[in-house]
């Protein structure tokens, strides 16, 4: 029914200067497995520069609890309390997370 978008807050963007690698994302997985006990976790994380997907889009992520059913969930890294989203990295980051939105099912 729509897309939930959260900021990952840590990792921000100046931990990530060079954004989100496939390491960073199955180090999130394992954190979220390992130590929440999640079975899964957000659909996408979205850097400046690219998607990373952790959860099949058609299957139900672990998100935001009255969410998880009905809507994507996606991260977008960096920490929008500290960090400027409408400039510079953090700009490109949710512009970037707003056109996956345009396009999602």
């Amino acid at each position: 029914q729509g897309s939930t978008m959260h900021h990952t807050a840590a990792p921000n963007l100046a931990q990530r200067p060079n954004g989100l690698t496939d390491q960073h994302i199955r180090n999130i997985r394992d954190y979220y497995r390992d130590t929440l006990g999640w079975s899964r976790g957000p659909h996408l994380f979205i850097d400046d520069k690219r998607i990373c997907c952790m959860s099949p889009l058609r299957e139900t992520g672990i998100h935001a609890r009255s969410f998880n059913s009905t809507h994507i969930g996606i991260e977008v890294l960096g920490n929008y309390d500290r960090e400027d989203p409408s400039r510079g990295r953090g700009y490109e980051a949710w512009r970037l997370a707003a056109k996956v939105v345009a396009v999602s099912p």
